[in-house]
């Protein structure tokens, strides 16, 4: 799928900046960027919403850092802050596959169902 679309973005941009058409059209669209990005109302309400995300950055590293603190907590792993404030978190032992299970098998039979679906 990526290189679909990588092969339909190169030929939009062939056309573009190959044909005289589409050599002016792109001049258009990329005045209209620049009008954009200078209009004094954009850059007034790119300012707003830098000085909110500033404002707010704190109050959602709290946030995370609280929850992830309770994360830690609920997997078992240790309270006690770590060198920068977080919760230090040991990683859970991962579970092995039972005897009855072939790990060389990457694909059930067709006819094996899938845990906790129906027959059908």
């Amino acid at each position: 799928m990526r290189g679909k679309a990588a092969l339909v973005l190169g030929l939009g941009i062939g056309y573009v900046l190959g044909t005289r058409d589409g050599r002016e059209r792109y001049e258009q669209i990329k005045q209209k960027a620049a009008r954009l990005r200078d209009d004094p109302r954009v850059k007034e309400k790119a300012a707003q919403a830098q000085s909110v995300v500033q404002e707010k950055a704190p109050e959602a590293k709290q946030a995370v850092s609280d929850a992830a603190q309770k994360v830690a907590h609920r997997a078992g792993g240790s309270e006690d802050p770590g060198p920068h404030g977080d919760a230090t978190v040991e990683p859970a032992p991962m579970p092995s596959a039972p005897a009855s299970v072939d790990p060389t098998s990457a694909v059930p039979d067709n006819d094996t169902p899938y845990p906790g679906s129906a027959p059908g």
